[in-house]
């Protein structure tokens, strides 16, 4: 649809759904989605006729998806350790995880700690006993 309007100019959206096979009932939801991401305008006064934005347009909503997927992922990135923590809190299978990078590093590093401390309390609680 966008193509079409880029081809032929501004068009009514009778015009478009003739041109893209579509109907006119789509074509309008189209457009409507179509202008809300500013892709294409109403340039008509009475009648509608649609044109299309420039193709520019098309890399500025692609960068701002990409940042919103960009935020989204590392979201998800900072939610996954706590997300472990309660599965295998839940969950007695072995599992493993793969942990890469600075965080995967300090991730290790907090673990190997936190092993060594409590193993070394649970040795001073049975030399007491000795």
């Amino acid at each position: 649809m966008y193509s079409t309007l880029i081809q032929k100019g501004v068009l009514t959206p009778a015009k478009i759904a003739a041109l893209t096979g579509e109907t006119r009932t789509n074509t309008y939801a189209l457009l409507n989605k179509l202008e809300k991401l500013r892709l294409v305008r109403n340039v008509g006064q009475k009648t509608a006729k649609y044109q299309a934005e420039n193709p520019s347009s098309l890399e500025i909503l692609a960068e701002k998806r990409r940042k919103i997927v960009s935020k989204r992922e590392q979201e998800l990135k900072n939610s996954i350790p706590a997300l472990l923590d309660i599965f295998y809190a839940h969950n007695e299978a072995p599992g493993s995880r793969t942990l890469t990078g600075r965080d995967g590093v300090k991730e290790v590093h907090r673990d190997v700690i936190s092993s060594y401390a409590c193993h070394a309390s649970r040795a001073s609680v049975f030399s007491r006993w000795d």
